[in-house]
């Protein structure tokens, strides 16, 4: 009995997966293990091996004497597979630094687009084609003014009373009460 806990999970540089389900496999001399890798990894994620696999509460099984013996693969001359096994290596190492690169994107989006509004909020994004305002003590410059919200609208805000959507003609579209129907938001309609 394997005992597997939070800590050996949290330590696992690469996916764990538990089952009873393993068969160990060895391969010739001849083949090399990282390519066979590699050529079943693709094949699997491109459903190959589908018709080999039966599915019940869950779970895929392998037959794995029909998988053995229908399965057909090209196999390179040794020294080609070490080549081949190598690049792969070597180009999917790079994907992996791309992803890990992509998955911070979001974090650097959000930070810039709060800059972006803080500079737009403060005039400091327009500072360059305005002339050159000075800066108050509000930190607002000079030439804007401070005003209550409330002041900025010409009308509402009201409750119970709704206009049809025609009435409010174009722009951003909003979702209204009369827009839900059994739980579910009704289609826009233009």
């Amino acid at each position: 009995t394997i005992l597997i806990d939070d800590e050996a999970l949290k330590r696992a540089d690469a996916p764990l997966v538990c089952s009873n389900f393993f068969r160990l496999l060895r391969l010739h001399r001849e083949v090399d293990a990282s390519f066979v890798n590699h050529l079943l990894n693709y094949e699997y994620r491109r459903g190959a091996f589908n018709e080999f696999q039966t599915q019940t509460t869950n779970l895929r099984n392998l037959n794995v004497s029909d998988f053995l013996e229908k399965v057909e693969i090209a196999v390179a001359p040794f020294s080609e597979q070490r080549r081949i096994a190598a690049k792969l290596e070597n180009v999917l190492a790079k994907v992996d630094d791309c992803q890990q690169r992509l998955r911070r994107i979001p974090i650097i989006l959000k930070r810039f687009r709060q800059s972006v509004l803080v500079a737009a909020c403060s005039g400091r994004l327009t500072v360059d084609w305005r002339c050159l305002d000075t800066y108050g003590d509000n930190d607002l410059p000079t030439s804007w003014n401070s005003v209550a919200l409330g002041q900025l609208i010409s009308e509402g805000p009201q409750n119970g009373l709704y206009k049809p959507a025609s009435f409010y003609g174009s722009g951003t579209l909003i979702v209204r009460i009369d827009a839900f129907y059994d739980g579910m938001i009704a289609a826009w309609s233009e």
